[in-house]
């Protein structure tokens, strides 16, 4: 008797010797080098779909046709994904780099080192690339990180590799390639693989403001109230003098800027030349496996923008051009290969153009950046409040496209950099001639949120908003700072107007008659604005700080904002203006008032401390600097996500894991709750503890089942059937659950007899249960014995030929777009059970899958929710139908906020979230 229970301890001493084994080496492996993760052989008749890697703009309505098979696609990326081990580890050591009372504390790593802890093993990427190989792509690049691997092939090698065409996409004018459809893997690699990078070809736009009336070579005070900055002018209205006084001037420092062009040197040399700097031409880099993109119109004119500028505020730093037929990859490269300490961004594109998968894409590259100790600086756009709309076109002179803000910049990991404009008033702040370095600004001139959106300009202002992507850091904090959830854009911002007062530049101009670049300076130059001028020279004073700290910064936006609370603070307050812009009411475009003072304008207005127009303002440097070495972070903490966007089908189940982070010394385990908005019908969410102490798992399911009015079984006069069977089968499935219930008992009091060999349990406490239990079994037999007989006794001749009924199922169903879902219809009292299937109203289709089972397929589109009736009607008797209730729900998106609190304090989190 006792060896039942001495194997059961056995058991249980082995299950938990195994957990500590286990748990042991999940901390070795968090310790030491990446695990591998790829298991299985990668067997391409198993494969995994990639959701969320179709281009927003690739769409039907702009699709013409299917691409050459022979058309080559360069430097095509596969990013991977950190396991949720790496993203806890990874997240921990992002707070610790920026909280001083922590060892990591600015203990930034190299990309080998970011790929021993966060990226794939040797192992793994070796199988990856011997699988593309094998598919006959050409590896270009496996950047030291470990997390994406970078290769070219043919637009048919493509299509068979990952099982989607690509096909050629005509959008205001322009041709594109994208893939026309979801993108599958092999399904050993759909624990690695993030997504993917240039499947198509729809690239970011320059945010250069170029005004197309040339001036003479300076004087650049002209004496008629038009001036243009020179870098001697940046230099005395935002107090950067003082620094150089000190020998701060970038000596030592690299600057990254990210291009998607050739450009002449020349130009570069003739700005330094006549605005008096020193010799200092940038290094350029072209990207492995990139293509020469060779001269390109308008992205010239911003590369010469960004490398001007940025060596024109940090003049002695390192320049380093990463060139392109990508800016993207231009991107993704200064940061895999750590080129320098700060990056510039002057590209960008609306938050409603990306996938999922870009999302995905960008996120790794600022935590990878920031990790490495990189500053990241982007442009908030042009457009205003309405970051989809084109700025670079005049005859657009109304927004159509709603709210939006632009990526990267509002990503947490980047610092955003919006417009101001110079307010001069009746003051005088301007020279009436130049120096001898082509400067006459006096001293700080007042600014006012940059907006020349006009019926000549068309929408022309700086970009800002709330992000539908991320949700507010917990750093962005402070007084102004909205309280909506979000992660808000700009960070800060300087001139922008190229109007009032343009930045003088040296670049090229392009002859569309004869195809040709010629060079504008020294005879002449252009004025030039946008958010994509004010984002280099930024880049400029970061060198500078970093110079001067002797130390590279990685995520400056928390230190930002806690400055911005000083008394005095260094920032230079923007209270007047705003970013809106006029918008389309009639017909009534998104988030376009159509009453009250604001009605027909889209956008935000600038106030005290933080605004969506300027954000903190603008800086003074020298201020800056000088306080930056005071600021230390208070206890708080921060909820991330991983990923930051989720898409799922109805029926499914969709996962993110949550990390949060404690800073400033912060402690205790925090408590997580979800809500679910409303909008989402038959969606739940739930938050349980995962791996590690601050972890959880975050779970979505997406129910195909609803709450709504039962079908029932109708014979012909509209009565209804209570149950499936009538007389002695429902009596005989009661009798068959009864005999099932004993025998249940049975086994548990059998397994309890041998288990448990206590005193309660011997031979007389036996000799009592045992008769007692079988005393209840042969009452429940008798009771079900007697319903079969009272049924057949008392039913009259007629009730032992019970009529035809049917029963559909399952009942109540929820379904989106393309889905499908099996019906089961059982015929009861006839020798034929063969029925046909109909819909009411006629939407969608149903086949016949046998006798009595139909599979529905949902529309491809669902515009509206709406509810559709399925009957099955028997052959046998037409007149005899059962039918249920399906829903289709048109696709839905929104936030599912998570709020998570610790020690009083309280953040949210929003992760978007769209079921099709």
């Amino acid at each position: 008797m006792t060896s039942c229970y001495r194997w059961t301890c056995s058991v249980y001493r082995v299950a938990g010797l195994l957990a500590s084994l286990l748990l042991l080496a999940q901390i070795s492996r968090a310790q030491g080098p990446p695990r591998e993760r790829i298991i299985n052989a990668i067997n391409e008749l198993e494969t995994a779909r990639l959701p969320g890697s179709v281009h927003p703009l690739a769409r039907p309505q702009f699709d013409r046709g299917k691409a050459a098979d022979s058309m080559l696609m360069s430097r095509v990326t596969m990013f991977f994904k950190v396991s949720v081990g790496q993203q806890a580890e990874l997240n921990l050591l992002l707070s610790e780099q920026q909280d001083r009372s922590s060892p990591n504390y600015r203990r930034w790593l190299t990309p080998q080192e970011f790929g021993s802890r966060f990226g794939l093993s040797q192992n793994d990427i070796d199988k990856i690339v011997s699988w593309l190989e094998s598919r006959g792509f050409t590896v270009q690049e496996v950047p030291a990180s470990h997390n994406a691997v970078s290769f070219s092939g043919s637009a048919a090698q493509v299509a068979a590799a990952f099982h989607t065409e690509i096909h050629h996409y005509v959008l205001n004018g322009a041709q594109h390639y994208a893939n026309s459809g979801v993108p599958s893997i092999p399904g050993a690699l759909s624990d690695v693989v993030s997504g993917f990078v240039a499947l198509d070809d729809f690239q970011p736009k320059p945010r250069t403001i170029r005004r197309t009336m040339p001036v003479p070579k300076p004087t650049l005070s002209d004496g008629s109230g038009h001036h243009f900055l020179a870098p001697d002018d940046f230099a005395t209205i935002y107090d950067l003098k003082p620094l150089y006084g000190r020998g701060i001037d970038g000596t030592g420092q690299k600057i990254a800027v990210v291009g998607h062009t050739d450009i002449q040197l020349g130009d570069i040399e003739e700005f330094r030349s006549l605005m008096s700097l020193p010799f200092n031409d940038p290094q350029v880099v072209l990207v492995p496996g990139s293509p020469d993109p060779g001269m390109l119109n308008d992205y010239v004119q911003e590369a010469d923008l960004d490398l001007e500028w940025a060596g024109a505020v940090a003049r002695n730093a390192s320049l380093i051009y990463v060139n392109s037929s990508n800016a993207w990859d231009s991107m993704q490269y200064a940061i895999t290969n750590n080129v320098a300490p700060v990056v510039s961004v002057s590209f960008a594109v609306c938050e409603p153009q990306l996938s999922q998968s870009d999302v995905s894409f960008f996120t790794s590259l600022g935590e990878q950046a920031n990790a490495q100790g990189q500053t990241i600086v982007a442009a908030s756009g042009d457009s205003g409040a309405a970051g989809c709309d084109d700025f670079s076109n005049a005859a657009h002179v109304q927004a159509t496209q709603g709210l939006a803000v632009a990526m990267p910049a509002s990503l947490p990991y980047v610092t955003a950099v919006g417009g101001t404009e110079f307010n001069e008033g009746s003051g005088t702040y301007w020279n009436a001639t130049n120096n001898t370095n082509n400067g006459s600004a006096l001293f700080y001139i007042p600014e006012v949120a940059w907006n020349d959106s006009s019926p000549v300009n068309g929408i022309e202002a700086g970009g800002g908003g709330a992000s539908t992507l991320f949700s507010k850091p917990f750093w962005q904090t402070g007084q102004g700072v909205p309280s909506d959830g979000a992660r808000d854009v700009p960070d800060l911002s300087f001139s922008a107007s190229p109007n009032h007062d343009g930045y003088f530049v040296c670049s090229e101009l392009f002859s569309s008659q004869t195809q040709t670049f010629t060079p504008v300076c020294p005879g002449e130059f252009f004025p030039v604005g946008g958010t994509s001028a004010s984002t280099p020279a930024f880049a400029g004073i970061v060198a500078l700080l970093n110079q001067a700290v002797n130390s590279p910064q990685g995520n400056i936006n928390s230190l930002l904002y806690s400055l911005a609370g000083l008394s005095p603070s260094p920032f230079h307050d923007v209270i007047s203006g705003s970013n809106a812009v006029p918008c389309q009411m009639n017909p009534p475009s998104p988030n376009c008032p159509a009453s009250g003072s604001n009605a027909g304008l889209m956008g935000f207005a600038a106030g005290p401390k933080y605004d969506m127009a300027s954000g903190l303002g603008s800086v003074d440097a020298d201020a800056l600097i000088r306080d930056w070495p005071s600021i230390t972070s208070p206890p708080d903490f921060n909820i991330s996500v991983s990923p930051p966007s989720l898409t799922l089908n109805r029926g499914s189940v969709a996962t993110a894991q949550i990390i949060v982070s404690n800073s400033g010394g912060l402690g205790g385990t925090p408590s997580l709750a979800c809500n679910m908005p409303a909008v989402f019908m038959g969606i739940t969410c739930s938050i349980a503890p995962s791996a590690g102490t601050n972890n959880f798992t975050l779970t979505i399911m997406a129910a195909r089942s609803a709450v709504l009015h039962p079908a029932a079984t109708m014979d012909r006069t509209g009565g209804r059937f209570g149950r499936p069977f009538d007389g002695r089968p429902a009596t005989l499935l009661i009798l068959t659950y009864l005999l099932g219930a004993c025998l249940m008992v049975a086994s548990i009091v059998a397994c309890s007899r041998a288990a448990f060999p206590y005193p309660w349990q011997r031979e007389r406490s036996k000799a009592k249960f045992v008769p007692l239990f079988a005393t209840a079994c042969s009452l429940a037999l008798l009771i079900g014995c007697a319903g079969a007989t009272s049924t057949s006794m008392t039913s009259s001749p007629q009730s032992q030929t019970p009529p035809l009924s049917i029963q559909v199922a399952p009942q109540n169903m929820i379904l989106g777009q393309n889905q499908q879902q099996q019906f089961a219809a059982t015929v009861a009292n006839s020798s034929n059970t063969s029925v046909t299937w109909s819909i009411s109203p006629a939407l969608g289709t149903i086949s016949s899958a046998g006798s009595t089972v139909g599979v529905y397929t949902a529309p491809s589109t669902i515009g509206a929710n709406q509810t559709i009736t399925i009957t099955a009607s028997s052959m046998a008797d037409p007149t005899k139908q059962s039918s249920t209730n399906l829903q289709l729900v048109a696709p839905e998106t929104g936030s599912v906020v998570v709020i998570g609190k610790v020690n009083g304090l309280s953040h949210s989190l929003g992760i978007s979230l769209t079921v099709d």
